[in-house]
């Protein structure tokens, strides 16, 4: 038979059915392997058969082209946009004028590509005036795109076993094959607070807006443009072989050589806006860097005007986005702080762990002597001796009589969890079992239909768990970001920070203004140029502050975007480099324990809390994001949680003892917790899959702790009613 795609299709005569929970019926999916005689050939041809199923699915197009358009210009592509992209992709031509595009199949990335690119919105310059038009400019495309314009050459001594870039993901926020998970660099469905996210529209690069991001990204410019590319200030490079001339790029991996064709100041000018920016800079900056150029000129000379000029091209709002713009010249305020109350601090962290942790090998049964029946049901339902589950010599017990289980007064937690145990029996600590997203109660019969979200995906459910708001009640996106929104209306001094990751649950309403701060684990840096830009020495000050000046209603909403958060993370960066230089630890965070970054983040936390009377006007109200990634444990889970809990262990622990060393152990709570849990039945590689509930620790503040709440399970058997 051929099927709808004209493809040829040879079926076998043979129909199986199947039927779920005694409501549902459906064929059974085609199977190609003859399992008495398994071979490789057979199982290729049902891959290729499933992923051409998921390709051809009718969703599959407008997904694609949605992703792809915000991706190639379009945070916020048009329906019409999309279908026409779309519809390539499946016809598999593209037509403009007398050209087509494509080979004519089904998923022609030719087709697709010309249609993105030659589309008629994609080439028409009236959308340019529309200031919603556009997008948040990637970071590593901004690098490749300077290096690429103004002819970067490698000095013929520097082998490519060199490499040309170090630790870009800390400097800038991302670099090719070093996303933080598998989903990317950021979510397309990200809503930055404020005018964007206010207007319903999306900016999924704004995600990688944080302050080490935007502060790597700025010194990394002005040192390439001093010293060629190097590690020397902020650079992008591998390494330096002498001393820092600025100027002289002799010592570095390789250097700009572009030199400018005109000799007209406003030709010069002209010609790099085309270069970087595809002459989207506006009059006004245009201005600004004439001013600039002509100042340095007559001080210092025609070199230093010129390097001078690059590097303020590159902190412009025209070069960060694909926005137009159009100035008052007003100054951009910057968003000034809260004031601070007079109530005593508190603060919240909530650690997650991204993947969806299997928790039911953190905290489990416990024989208690042989009266615990339900350790037995739980060990055979994770597959017995040769299964996931945890033996017995893998725990450490601890009173249980909380949980209600008859027969069932211990528990246990993972033996690489020491530090949750001594926090719980100290009484300061509390576990919340069987926790997933609920928006109704369910039985085993019914969950499927009535239950209103994708809860088996870790994008959705992180969502969900960010924002605690099945009903979208809230007006803002995350939890603890509508709990400061209230504090805040109540006269607190509020704080939210995130480490390393943006995390909608420290976001609030786009109502307020109010962004939360993006910081390294690895350190704070402010934004600095050897000459003019440090210490006493401050002449592109007023250069830059023109440069960000406000715009009107009619401006781009993008370009807008990059000055606002430029300008506040300037001013607040020079303020904090400053209040947290020295500050040391009571606690050894050791990186010899740190896998996915877990200790020196918390030690990132714990210093800020340090210097919270020093943070804007001083911090009444504090919440803090930190993650730790890698829990997808679908193959060997075992060795999974092996390299990841002793870390969270080390991290944990390390944080307690300074909360305590800093004498705030009861104004301090940190909650950790995982988008889902997963199943208690292991799968053929070793590892569980998706699934719900979790169990989860609270500790700190003034709980009192030594206690499991929640509902853990009963049993594990599956005919348990709420085992799904």
């Amino acid at each position: 038979v051929e099927d709808e795609f004209g493809n040829a299709l040879y079926l076998k005569n043979l129909a199986s059915d199947i039927t779920l929970g005694g409501l549902y019926m459906l064929r059974n999916p085609p199977n190609f392997i003859e399992l008495s005689a398994p071979e490789l050939r057979d199982a290729e041809y049902e891959i290729d058969a499933f992923l051409m199923n998921l390709i051809q699915h009718s969703t599959s197009p407008p997904f694609i082209a949605k992703n792809l358009l915000q991706l190639h210009g379009f945070s916020n592509p048009t329906p019409g946009q999309v279908e026409r992209v779309a519809s390539a992709f499946m016809r598999g031509t593209f037509t403009k004028g007398d050209s087509t595009f494509g080979d004519g199949r089904y998923g022609s990335l030719g087709a697709l590509a010309a249609a993105i690119a030659l589309d008629s919105e994609s080439v028409s310059p009236v959308l340019d005036e529309d200031p919603v038009h556009g997008q948040i400019r990637e970071p590593l495309l901004k690098v490749i795109g300077v290096m690429r314009s103004l002819n970067f050459k490698r000095h013929p001594s520097v082998k490519f076993r060199h490499g040309l870039f170090d630790n870009m993901r800390y400097k800038i926020g991302q670099m090719i094959f070093e996303p933080p998970d598998q989903f990317g660099f950021f979510a397309q469905d990200y809503q930055p607070p404020g005018a964007i996210a206010d207007a319903g529209l999306y900016s999924p690069e704004s995600e990688l807006l944080g302050m080490n991001a935007v502060v790597g990204l700025t010194n990394g410019m002005f040192s390439l443009h001093n010293f060629g590319l190097t590690t020397g200030f902020g650079g992008f490079g591998t390494f330096i072989k002498g001393g820092y001339e600025v100027g002289d790029t002799s010592s570095s991996v390789g250097y700009l050589s572009y030199k400018p064709s005109a000799s007209d100041v406003n030709d010069k000018i002209d010609e790099l806006s085309t270069l970087l920016m595809a002459g989207r800079l506006s009059d006004e900056n245009k201005q600004v860097i004439f001013d600039a150029y002509t100042s340095f000129n007559a001080t210092n000379g025609t070199e230093v005007a010129e390097r001078v000029m690059m590097k303020l091209l590159t902190t412009t709002p025209e070069f960060h986005s694909t926005s137009t713009l159009r100035k008052t010249g007003a100054p951009r305020p910057v968003t000034p702080p809260p004031e601070k109350s007079s109530t005593p601090y508190k603060a919240i962290i909530y650690i997650h762990l991204f993947g969806g942790l299997d928790s039911f090998n953190v905290l489990t049964p416990h024989k208690n002597g042989g009266s615990c029946s339900l350790y037995d049901d739980y060990f055979e339902a994770r597959g017995g001796v040769n299964g996931i589950g945890l033996r017995m010599d893998q725990i450490l017990p601890i009173d249980g009589s909380t949980a209600g289980i008859s027969g069932c007064n211990t528990f246990g937690i993972n033996n690489m969890l020491p530090a949750l145990k001594e926090i719980f029996d100290e009484g300061k600590g509390v576990f919340l079992a069987n926790m997933g997203h609920l928006s109704k109660p369910v039985n085993k019969d019914n969950w499927m239909t009535e239950t209103r979200t994708d809860l088996f995906s870790h994008h959705t459910m992180k969502k969900e768990s960010h924002e605690v708001d099945a009903f979208k009640e809230g007006e803002g996106p995350g939890v603890m970001g509508r709990m400061l929104d209230v504090l805040a209306r109540n006269g607190e001094a509020v704080g939210a920070t995130a480490v390393n990751k943006r995390a909608a649950m420290i976001d609030g309403s786009p109502k307020t203004g109010r962004l939360p701060d993006i910081i390294s684990a690895d350190g704070l840096h402010k934004i600095y140029d050897n000459h003019w830009l440090s210490g006493k020495s401050q002449e592109l000050r007023g250069h830059l502050e023109s440069l960000h000046s406000l715009t009107d209603e009619n401006s781009g909403i993008f370009g807008d975007k990059w000055s606002q958060s430029f300008t506040d993370i300037w001013n607040k960066t020079d303020a904090l480099v400053e209040s947290i230089r020295g500050v040391k630890t009571f606690s050894t965070f050791t990186t010899r324990l740190d896998t996915a970054g877990i200790s020196s983040s918390l030690k990132q936390v714990s210093r800020l809390i340090q210097i919270r009377n020093e943070r804007g006007a001083g911090i009444n109200r504090d919440v803090f994001y930190v993650q730790q990634g890698g829990y997808d444990g679908h193959f060997d889970l075992a060795n999974n949680l092996e390299t990841r809990l002793p870390s969270l262990n080390h991290a944990v622990g390390s944080f307690w003892a300074e909360i305590k060393a800093q004498g705030i152990e009861n104004q301090v709570t940190v909650l950790i917790g995982s988008e889902f849990g997963r199943t208690i039945n292991p799968n053929s590689n070793s590892g569980s899959d998706h699934a719900w509930a979790g169990n989860y620790f609270m500790f700190g503040g003034e709980l009192r702790g030594g206690r499991i709440l929640g509902e853990y399970p009963t049993s594990f058997k599956e005919s348990y009613p709420l085992n799904i």
